[in-house]
């Protein structure tokens, strides 16, 4: 748990809300401000870091601006608007950094530099790290060498008592000799896990020799036999293993490492563990074989530790013309065997559909996915759970369903825009980890549908779960705690419940109709500045925000943000229901400590209670004192 700063909140000062802050998105928009600075190294005798690539953005809805630090890693960028602004700098093997950085899953969020028109802002300075770095040789059963191995290191932290991990930037990958080297790390803990595969499929069987296959051998070498082979032995496969050498992520050691720190020998051997076959065959909604239907075997929810499995799951194929299927060389442990698959066309539409057409159509739904939307095409489900232990299962007769659909309005709040037919709607399962990207969502069971231009929509394909609803249009606004305007999500009503709490559940397999989704322009909004006991701008350290309301705690929440003041003390969060708050300041974060019920807590005794109505622009200047 990272410390919660103590502090005194001397003064609470209620002021008229700040004017409309705009921000224009991906324009490129000109002024007269500048700022500049300097990319320098960390510790007790900073020296210039040389021709880092120094970025300069607005916000997260601006493309970037560039520059190269020269010897004395100085930059300047010049012809700025007036606005707030992150700078990052980058070079190979160095730790990307920030102005004023901060520890933020490893990677440093800095805070924002603003600047008014005509301002020249000067003196900053982006402190850079050179990366630890993690090596070690990585061996096979019996001391071979394991070349072509993928290794990555996952930054490592406890949240509520559970490893929680997150995937390095640069991963590593074994030579001939089997040794890997992840250079460019940050300071913090890891756990090392080595990969057989990067993107599993199908996995190749391997048979174990047993002794009675070596009597066979032997005998028939001293043609002493003629009979036949021996049942041949068990499948086996190189399970991804962590060190010190245990498929088990909460048995891992994890490794903590320094700036510029280089930990060697972190050497381990893959585990060979059992392998199973899964064998079936799938029919349709309509009893006839489902060919091209794509069968994903996925850990459960329960025994997913590999975050990596975790995305792109354990094994994936599609059916046959006859809709059978076959995974091989999966290891033991609790899946979620899915299948998806579309609808045969009416007839006359399209003639011969062969299993590689319907393969082809299946992999186009799973780019859809990819690029923002799953399969509404992939409506016909089955889910099946499976406990593998090392013996063969199956064949399993699998049998299709209708998926299930929501369907509904989307109303605005101010002037609507002219066109709807480009607002998407999406949903995708909440037992997803929120940081898993759209094509692994697409395969749990996310949909997305678009809305019509009288506002109606419908979402189709689902299978029976419980979902968030997201919102994708033009001119909605990126992250509600930046500065500008656009349109938010105030609330997902079903009669008078708001779903954008609770999710929307279709775990009884039900179908939901009359669902309001409503945007907003004029949303809530919270805002304000933090100073210091001299009444001082004061940035180094973020705001969380959270509902009082403990039933509104956990991953996802939208009353729950962390928002970094800028230099000049100022901060803005927008878009929390009505309904009331504790903010506090806090010395550091990591993201995941968001959804902690443990951490929240912690804050309480040092927060402010804030209660916003509904549409209420409220600014809140915060001073602290102490530390």
């Amino acid at each position: 748990m990272i410390p919660v700063l103590t502090v005194l909140l001397l003064s609470l000062v209620q002021q008229p809300p700040a004017r409309d802050r705009a921000v224009t998105p991906q324009a490129v928009r000109t002024g007269t401000a500048s700022i500049s600075g300097v990319v320098m190294t960390t510790g007790e005798s900073p020296q210039p870091v040389r021709h880092a690539t120094v970025s300069v953005s607005e916000g997260l809805v601006s493309v970037p601006r560039m520059a190269v630090a020269d010897e004395q890693g100085r930059f300047t960028f010049t012809d700025l608007p007036a606005g707030s602004y992150l700078l990052t700098a980058t070079k190979p093997a160095w730790v990307p950094a920030s102005q004023a950085v901060r520890t933020t899953l490893g990677q440093g969020q800095g805070i924002p530099v603003a600047v008014k028109e005509g301002q020249a802002v000067g003196g900053i300075t982006i402190p850079m790290a050179r990366g630890a770095v993690i090596s070690g040789v990585i061996t096979l059963p019996g001391g071979r060498p394991a070349a072509g191995m993928s290794v990555q290191a996952l930054r490592s932290m406890r949240v509520d008592g559970r490893r929680s991990t997150t995937m390095t930037v640069v991963p590593g990958t074994t030579d001939d000799q089997g040794r890997y080297r992840i250079f460019g790390l940050s300071e913090g803990e890891y756990v090392v896990q080595v990969r057989t595969q990067f993107l599993p499929t199908q996995t190749q069987e391997l048979r174990q020799t047993t002794p009675s296959d070596v009597r066979w051998a032997e005998a028939l070498l001293a043609q002493a036999t003629s009979g036949a082979a021996p049942e041949p032995g068990p499948t086996v496969s190189y399970a991804s293993t962590f060190f010190p050498g245990t498929s088990s992520l909460s048995a891992a050691m994890p490794i903590v490492v320094r700036a510029a720190e280089e930990r060697l020998n972190v050497d381990f051997e893959i585990q060979r563990v059992p392998t199973a076959r899964i064998s079936g065959s799938v029919t349709g909604v309509d009893g006839a074989p489902a060919a091209g239907a794509m069968v994903t075997l996925t850990a459960s929810t329960q025994s997913q530790e590999d975050m990596l499995t975790q995305l792109i799951g354990t094994g994936r194929t599609t059916t046959g013309r006859d809709g059978s299927f076959v995974i091989n060389g999966v290891p033991p442990g609790q899946y979620d065997l899915l299948v998806r698959a579309a609808p045969p066309a009416p007839p006359g539409s399209r003639e011969g559909l062969n299993a590689q057409a319907a393969q082809q159509a299946m992999l186009a739904g799973m780019m859809a996915g990819i690029m923002g939307g799953a399969g509404n095409a992939m409506s016909w489900w089955a889910r099946e759970p499976i406990e593998v232990n090392g013996l063969a299962i199956g064949p399993l007769g699998v049998q299709l369903r209708e998926g299930l659909k929501i369907s509904g309005t989307v109303a605005f709040e101010g002037t609507a825009p002219a066109t709807l037919t480009n607002i998407r709607l999406g949903l995708a399962d909440v037992a997803s980890n929120s940081e898993i990207p759209a094509f692994a969502l697409a395969q749990r069971g996310q949909s997305s549908g678009t809305a019509k231009a009288d506002g109606t929509f419908e979402v189709a394909g689902l299978v029976p779960g419980r979902f968030r609803l997201s919102v994708t249009m033009p001119g909605l606004r990126m992250t509600p705690t930046e500065p500008g305007t656009g349109w938010l999500v105030k609330s997902v009503r079903l009669g008078d419940r708001d779903l954008a709490d609770d999710g929307v559940d279709l775990t009884g397999g039900t179908d939901l109709s009359g669902v309001v989704v409503t945007l907003t322009e004029r949303p809530s909004e919270l805002s304000g500045r933090v100073l210091d006991g001299a009444a001082q701008p004061f940035s180094a350290y973020p705001l969380v925000v959270f509902s009082t309301n403990r039933a509104h705690w956990g991953p996802g929440s939208r009353r729950t943000h962390a928002a970094q003041p800028a230099t000049d003390g100022s901060y803005v969060i927008a878009g929390l229901p009505a309904g009331e708050y504790y903010l506090a300041a806090v010395t550091g974060l990591e993201t995941q400590e968001l959804a902690s019920a443990a951490f929240l807590e912690s804050l309480i005794g040092a927060a402010l209670k804030v209660t916003l109505a509904d549409g209420e622009r409220k600014t809140q200047d915060v001073r602290l004192a102490g530390g």
